[in-house]
């Protein structure tokens, strides 16, 4: 699997991310952080659902959401979305490495809750550090 930018984001901001390879996204990481959260949110909010993810023609983009407070004190988007994207080959993703890749977001995401205490996004520097933890486990 070729991954080219994977992260973790609260309130469509970035927090923390690691990138591999040549940068094929396009450089408004704004507007894509900001669809990413636009369509969680349309997802939870209207379908009462949640999209796992976003098939595309060339890049695949997976997700995982984790809350980062328990629901009953949250104020606003108490959650961190963990998000991987992909290049794609010339076949689909098979069942069992979708499954390996949203498990890997469920670990990032856990292992960044438990790090740092209702992280914010006012100052992600501080979580710079977590890219060794991200690198590690998506580099296995």
């Amino acid at each position: 699997m070729s991954f080219k930018e994977v992260g973790i984001i609260s309130c469509g901001f970035p927090l923390v991310k690691s990138t591999y390879g040549k940068k094929e996204i396009d450089n408004n990481e704004e507007l894509m952080y900001a669809f990413m959260k636009a369509n969680r949110d349309f997802t939870k909010t209207l379908l009462k659902d949640e999209i796992l993810a976003i098939l595309g023609k060339n890049l695949s983009i997976y997700f995982y959401e984790k809350n980062k407070i328990p629901p009953e004190e949250e104020k606003g988007n108490g959650s961190l979305l963990g998000y991987a994207i992909l290049k794609n080959g010339t076949n689909r993703k098979s069942e069992q490495e979708e499954e390996n890749i949203v498990k890997k977001l469920k670990l990032i995401t856990s292992k960044f809750k438990d790090t740092y205490i209702n992280p914010d996004h006012i100052e992600p520097s501080k979580y710079i550090n977590f890219k060794l933890v991200i690198d590690m486990i998506f580099r296995r």
